[in-house]
Order: C-alpha cells, then structure tokens, then sequence
C-alpha cells in the first residue's frame, strides 16, 4: 500500500526498558542482503546463511542495500550507529521480519536501581523474580492437563491453548526428574501467552533489582538481582528473554518430564569464533566450516557468554584483544562457570611472549595459536573436537 504504518512503543519490563519500532511493510529482503553480503564477503560463496544471519548483516559498519546513496539513507551508517550506541549502553537489539508482515526492533536498555513487585518462584531450589505485570494467572499444574493433540507442548487455560515453556531446559539446568507438584503461572509477553511450570511459588514481593554488572550485560535471560531478608541471591528474569528461549525449538517441551530432543545429536558440531575484527572472524570461521563445523560468531566476550549460554558448542577459538570483556576476561568466567571442562578454548592472537602463553594456559585454554594461522594449525589443535569422517577425510 502506499501509505504505511510506523508504532512506536515504551514501555518498563521489570528492571528493563523496552523500546520497539515496528512498521507494517514488506519485511527485509533477505535474497538483497545475502547479494550484498557476498559481494562484501561477509558471506562465503556457497553459504546458505539463514534468516537470523542475514539479520544481522544490516548492522555491520557500511552495509546497505541501496545501489545509490541520497542525503537520508543508503551510506550504511545507520544501524550500525544503533548497534554501536545500544552496545555501550549495556543494552540489547532485536530484530523480526516477516515477509509482507512488517519488520520490528525491539531495543531493551538496564535501567538503575528500581523498586517493583516481582511473584517469586522456584525452579531447581533457585529463587527467581517476575514481573507481577507480566502475570495473567497462576494455577496448579496436573501434567495430564497437557493438549493430548500437540504431545504436551500446550497446555489449556481458561479455554486458551497456551505454549507450555521448559523453564529448566532455558535456564540450562539439568532436567532430572519429573517436577513434582508443579505450580504454573501463565505469563504474557508483547501479548504473547506463555505457560511456564515452576517447583513452588513464594508470592509477591517488593524488591530493589540491581541491574547486572559488566561482566554479565546482556545475558539473555535473566537481567537483574534482588536479595532477600534472609540474604539470598534473588534473579530476575527477563520476560522477553524467556519468549526468545521458548522460540528456540530446542526448549519446547516435549513433555513436561523434559526429555531431551534426540535430533540434537544428529546436527554437526558446532564451533563459537570470538573476535573484534570481522576479517579475522570470517578467516577463522571458513576453516572451521572446511573442517566439518557449524560456525557462530561473537565480537567479544560478552556477546560470546551470551551465545554460550543459549547453546552448546564442541570448541571455541578466540582472541585476546577485544572490548568490553577481552579473551582472559573470557576464560576466566568459563572457569568459573565449568564450562571448560566440556568446550575447549583455542586462543589465537598476535601476542606470543611466553608470558602471555603462560597465563592463557593457567586459565584453562586448550591450545595457543599465533596469529596469522593455517587451517592445517587450526586442525591440529581442534583434532579431538573434528567429526570423525572429516578426519577420515582429511586423512
């Protein structure tokens, strides 16, 4: 149509203020953004990359889609301007398009210390808080009452079939036993519904969340902190970071025992390569690809704890030099978080003092690569974490 329609929303979730641009247009075009990737090799040439990767290709420095650039648009500075202003804010941009459906960014910024009311809940004997706005109902939750039609993955409500999320496997806890005597608080998000089951329900309280310190900005699903009388750590979730997670197919319930997704083992291995140059990243990325992996990439450490937390990956490669959280920054909280153990941190970077070495080894890293490096160095420290019949390939 030839008129269009712009909204323009704010609005405070939790400790959090949200503020979202929707329009009613054609959506992105993801057949011109993968053109123009490619012509600026962000994109291999034989990439297929989806529609969250073409996304994010509109905030990269200089990207644009217009063949001719007049005094509002088409120079590529833009989003970018946004990325960069949002990122050092602390604060977060999403982004969703539909074709012929409209295209919406959601930007969502910490707020400072605030007093709201929160319902506290338990999952896995943790204290958690969410934002009475955001609650519709609260109920006790027999799994029988989950939608024979839909395997479990709703469950009705007042004669509404709602989602029914896997709070356990979002939160990244081990799923255990079935829970029991589960309570279920039906939450709406952009007016979304969304069933969540938790262990116990404590009631509403009236609590000063703290925003979440550098080292943890961003963190996809909880955005906050509160303690209680008693001196316990109280985490605010993030209603939206819960609708993100139950979008991820991996956290759907399948049933309310929370089995795990058998395809999940199928799908190739994937690899995490952390680095503030684009051109490193793209280098590192095509040799992990050639080597038989699926490659996601992170700009810093932040944006690295943040995939790592929503993912599981087979190894990361990662620089040193990166800002607001660098590559030791980085090891030490996969330290402190266990996450070493089971994903391997390759460390490539252009300084090689032995002191450097050192202190990168004591901090848990697997293997040091001196920047430039090969493919044949990159495989040899990722051996153990290469698919079997590429190596068989590779001979």
């Amino acid at each position: 149509p030839a008129a269009g329609q712009i909204t323009l929303e704010a609005r405070r979730e939790g400790h959090s203020l949200a503020i979202v641009v929707r329009d009613d247009g054609r959506g992105l075009d993801h057949a011109a953004i993968a053109e123009k990737g490619r012509r600026l090799g962000l994109i291999g040439p034989t990439e297929s990359p989806g529609g969250e990767r073409l996304n994010a290709l509109i905030f990269e420095p200089g990207f644009s889609t217009k063949r001719e650039a007049n005094e509002i648009s088409g120079r590529g500075v833009g989003m970018d301007v946004v990325a960069r202003e949002v990122a050092r804010l602390r604060g977060t941009v999403d982004l969703t398009t539909q074709t012929d459906r409209g295209t919406r960014f959601t930007i969502r910024l910490p707020a400072r210390l605030a007093l709201g009311r929160a319902m506290v809940v338990r999952c896995q004997g943790q204290a958690f808080a969410i934002p009475i706005e955001v609650i519709d109902h609260v109920a006790l939750f027999d799994p029988e009452d989950g939608d024979p039609d839909r395997s479990a993955e709703t469950v009705f409500i007042r004669d509404e079939r709602i989602p029914l999320v896997d709070l356990r496997r979002v939160l990244g806890f081990s799923a255990g036993n079935a829970i029991p005597c589960p309570k279920l608080l039906l939450i709406r998000v952009e007016g979304e519904p969304l069933a969540v089951p938790v262990e116990e329900i404590e009631g509403v309280r009236e609590l000063v969340i703290k925003p979440l310190g550098p080292l943890l900005a961003g963190h996809p699903l909880v955005s906050g902190t509160s303690l209680s009388l008693n001196g316990e750590v109280i985490l605010a979730l993030d209603p939206g970071g819960l609708s993100r997670g139950y979008r991820d197919e991996r956290y759907r319930s399948e049933s309310i025992r929370f089995d795990p997704d058998p395809d999940e083992e199928e799908r190739p291995p994937r690899a995490l390569v952390v680095d503030d140059s684009l051109s490193v990243r793209r280098v590192g990325a095509r040799h992990l690809r050639a080597l038989g992996f699926e490659v996601d990439e992170a700009s810093d450490g932040v944006e690295a704890l943040g995939k790592l937390r929503s993912k599981s990956y087979r190894v990361v490669l990662s620089d040193l030099e990166m800002p607001r959280m660098d590559g030791f920054e980085l090891l030490a909280e996969l330290g402190r978080l266990k996450t070493l153990s089971i994903t391997p941190v390759v460390v490539a970077s252009t300084r090689t003092d032995p002191e450097t070495r050192r202190r990168v080894l004591e901090l848990g890293a697997s293997a040091f690569l001196h920047k430039p490096f090969e493919l044949d160095d990159l495989a040899l420290v990722v051996a153990p974490a290469v698919p079997d019949r590429e190596r068989a390939e590779r001979g």
